[in-house]
């Protein structure tokens, strides 16, 4: 077979979001049916990696621009008298150690020519030096490993040498590979969630090729021309067509790869959602199979979604060397003067926030109290308008928030707290993160709102922080996760408010899918409250609200269950401006009920 050209490429993107869009607007059409079975054979196979790869040449012609580049980099280090030892020890193969010391030694290069025109230059180099124990990735990317750690040195050189001739070439270079920096960062994690996506290697294989063709020009023009022309031959024209259109171009492969990536995610999401709301359903209209071929549907679902987003919990250290930025800097700071604006790279990951915030654990719910409820919602009776109200809730493929009131003064556990029960049960046995409360009043102990108020933010705020994707890297999130912010959490009331903040930035980082179940607000209704507490319900509500309209969120999905046995004035406030949807029953024994038979 003849291999695909980029066009079959695109075409072949195309056809699988359009076979997206049919398949759940045209179910029932032969055609429809016939195309999504064919789409999903594909995109098995191309899983499987038994399709056929048309990033196949581009990957042979990346191999063959790479070795030219390991060709030009030894010509640039014999004309410019690089010696080997020149970074430690004699040839000493490259490793990131490597890259940081050409960092520093180009860093005290620029200090001997002091001048505002460096200042640009000395930024990247501090950005650089921040970034780079997260950088190791990046050479597991290129086709031979750790030797092209020598390239970038040789671009950090490169800079230099730019900054002493020409100005508007030094910034342009600066803010050129910052911005490479940035885009290949994204592709580590594209890579991990799509490892055998066609499409993706493609683009990648595109962008890597223009990437090493921009570097091995970089350096030709330094070593054919002396240096006291270099100036005149890096001109307006390097400038515009080399630099600037290369980098234009490396931003249009990196457009189409994350423009796939989010097309990929969505579809991730909306066949998950699609499957999950046809398992609800039906339990709901009472259509369940047998025990143990329900059973094994939801085994199959859970591996489908731990195949699409990774085993909850798992942890994974992204900066494995054991020379860190910190110790470096501390040993390099003795011999030479010239790291004092060096600011310390961000040190904060899943592991050290759940590190810092341990003292929270104790306000999570028991799992004996949640499984109680789970198990009593196994067969409940539920409001066949609720049941469809849910049903459109879980398979609605955007954000959105939901609330089901129902009437107060009822046996506990009532209909809407179990129809919350039986909705976390299911999203468990699935693997789908989840964070839950249960607000409970046991009237034969001391009910304290403010105290319960607090338990409440803790536990969920704990519960976020466990989801939080292991594919995150801080250097990318403008977000504070510090030990001593995360230290402020007190157990105190007075804490709320910096309790709240943390809340909505961890959710700000969650994973793409998220649901979130809060039960029994209308506990708190009708109390003597403090105004700080009322506040708080108040603040709670709306960064619930917010975190579903957050359009930044792009691809991702946050979906809020509210759930209660009365009237709550803060979900009533948020109804009245369209930000939660709300259900309403009357009466938990009317006639039209459905039986939830949820198998176990």
């Amino acid at each position: 077979m003849a291999a695909k050209t980029e066009d079959d490429v695109d075409n072949f993107s195309i056809v699988q979001r359009y076979s997206e869009i049919v398949r759940g607007d045209m179910q029932d059409e032969p055609l429809s049916k016939g195309l999504a079975a064919k789409v999903d054979a594909d995109a098995e196979r191309e899983r499987t990696g038994n399709y056929d790869d048309p990033a196949t040449k581009q990957l042979e012609e990346l191999e063959a621009k790479s070795k030219e580049l390991e060709v030009t980099w030894v010509k640039f280090k014999e004309k410019f008298k690089i010696p080997d030892d020149s970074v430690g020890v004699k040839n000493q193969k490259p490793d990131m150690n490597v890259a940081r010391l050409a960092i520093q030694k180009a860093q005290a290069q620029i200090q001997k020519n002091q001048s505002s025109k460096f200042g640009k230059v000395k930024a990247f180099f501090r950005t650089s030096a921040q970034v780079l124990d997260s950088h190791n990735y990046l050479f597991d990317l290129l086709p031979s490993g750790e030797k092209y750690t020598s390239v970038f040195t040789g671009a950090f050189s490169s800079i230099v040498k730019a900054t002493i001739t020409h100005d508007d070439i030094a910034s342009e270079l600066s803010d050129g590979f910052d911005d490479i920096s940035d885009q290949v960062r994204s592709f580590y994690f594209v890579i991990k969630l799509h490892p055998k996506s066609t499409y993706i290697r493609y683009h990648i294989s595109l962008f890597y090729f223009e990437l090493f063709g921009f570097i091995i020009c970089l350096m030709r023009e330094w070593y054919q021309s002396p240096l006291k022309r270099l100036s005149r031959c890096l001109g307006t024209s390097f400038l515009d067509k080399t630099v600037r259109g290369t980098l234009k171009a490396l931003r249009q492969y990196t457009k189409r790869v994350e423009t796939e990536d989010r097309r990929r995610q969505s579809e991730m999401n909306t066949r998950l959602l699609f499957i999950l709301g046809a398992t609800v359903q039906q339990s709901l209209v009472h259509q369940a199979k047998d025990s143990k071929q329900h059973d094994q549907d939801f085994k199959a679902l859970a591996a489908y979604v731990i195949a699409l987003h990774g085993k909850p919990g798992s942890v994974r250290n992204m900066s494995p060397h054991p020379l860190t930025t910190h110790t470096l800097i501390a040993k390099t700071q003795d011999e030479e003067n010239h790291l004092p604006y060096f600011n310390p790279i961000p040190t904060w990951s899943r592991d050290t926030i759940l590190a810092d915030i341990e003292h929270l654990k104790p306000y999570l719910q028991t799992a004996r109290d949640l499984n109680n409820l789970i198990d009593t919602s196994h067969c409940i009776e539920v409001n066949s308008e609720v049941s469809i109200r849910v049903h459109k809730w879980v398979i609605n493929t955007s954000s959105e928030a939901l609330w089901i009131e129902g009437p107060g003064d009822v046996s506990y556990p009532g209909q809407a707290t179990l129809t919350s029960a039986f909705m976390l049960g299911n999203l468990r046995r699935i693997a789908i993160p989840v964070i839950v409360y249960f607000i409970k009043y046991d009237p034969r102990y001391k009910w304290d709102p403010e105290e319960e108020l607090l338990k409440m933010i803790y536990g969920l705020l704990y519960q976020a922080a466990q989801t939080i994707p292991e594919t995150l890297e801080p250097q990318l999130v403008d977000l504070d996760f510090s030990t001593s912010r995360l230290r402020k959490m007190k157990e105190d009331v007075a804490a709320l408010p910096e309790a709240l903040k943390m809340l909505t930035d961890i959710l700000a980082i969650g994973p793409p899918l998220q649901f979130c179940i809060i039960d029994g607000l209308q506990l708190f209704d009708g109390r003597h409250l403090s105004v700080l507490v009322r506040r708080s319900i108040r603040d709670f509500v709306a960064l619930l609200c917010r975190a579903v309209k957050d359009k930044s969120r792009k691809e991702k999905v946050f979906k809020v269950l509210f759930t209660t046995e009365g009237m709550v004035d803060e979900l009533a406030g948020a109804a009245g401006r369209n930000l939660v949807s709300r259900e309403t029953y009357e009466d938990e024994d009317e006639d039209e009920m459905l039986s939830i038979h949820n198998i176990v």
